[in-house]
């Protein structure tokens, strides 16, 4: 009988521990840093098209483009481009959180990229 209740016990704390470990935040809290930080970086996104804006994307030279982006792009936040066939920096690393948007424009295609390049 001893037996058996030590094993009940043993049981009931072993699912408990279990329980515990399965409930914890800490991966929906991860996910939800990352979510904030992709956002944010949407934001951004949307910011560039405000200011310098789209008529400015659509008429600037890909080598102006680069350089306005580069010079937008500090230690906590990159700006990358495609334009057509140009690429202005490198792709975020694998797991940094980031966002892009496609501008199909007439003379060509413009993919712009925000990454947090200490979050991944």
């Amino acid at each position: 009988m001893r037996f058996l209740d030590i094993a009940v016990a043993a049981v009931l704390g072993l699912s408990s521990v279990a329980l515990l470990a399965a409930w914890a935040p800490f991966g929906s809290d991860l996910a939800a840093s990352q979510l904030r930080e992709q956002a944010s970086a949407r934001d951004r996104l949307e910011g560039l098209l405000t200011d310098p804006g789209l008529v400015w994307l659509q008429q600037a030279p890909p080598g102006e483009m680069c350089s306005e982006l580069a010079s937008l792009s500090n230690s906590t936040v990159v700006f990358t481009a495609t334009v057509g066939t140009l690429r202005c920096g490198g792709a975020p690393p694998a797991g940094a959180p980031s966002a892009n948007i496609t501008l199909d424009f007439p003379a060509e295609e413009v993919t712009l990229v925000d990454w947090l390049p200490g979050a991944a």
